[in-house]
């Protein structure tokens, strides 16, 4: 693949994040640069209120772009940082961003053992 095409690929995957948030209530501006684009939620105080508006930007973002999502935990500065990550169809990765405290507490939801 040529420079040219991966460039207009970038360029779909901006805009389509664009006008998803734009036409989806409680999906803030996203931050699209080069290297990444990111939704961020680190200003929601409430573990309940962070963990559902991730949820929902994950569904919404999963199946508009048909990617999965895959968890991590990171230090940025000095707070922790729960991180889910996709990689866009042209190859730009796709970062939700929160605080990993609401993800940490005890009425978080546990993921469950799998049953052999």
């Amino acid at each position: 693949m040529d420079c040219t095409n991966q460039h207009a690929k970038w360029f779909d995957d901006a805009h389509n994040l664009l006008a998803i948030a734009q036409g989806t209530p409680g999906l803030p501006l996203p931050s699209i640069a080069g290297a990444t684009a990111s939704f961020n939620f680190t200003g929601i105080t409430h573990a309940k209120d962070a963990r559902e508006a991730v949820a929902t930007a994950e569904t919404i973002l999963s199946y508009a772009f048909r990617v999965e999502f895959v968890s991590r935990r990171t230090q940025i500065g000095s707070a922790r940082h729960y991180i889910l990550e996709a990689s866009l169809p042209s190859g730009l990765p796709l970062l939700i961003v929160a605080l990993a405290q609401h993800f940490d507490s005890q009425d978080a939801p546990r993921e469950m053992a799998k049953v052999a």
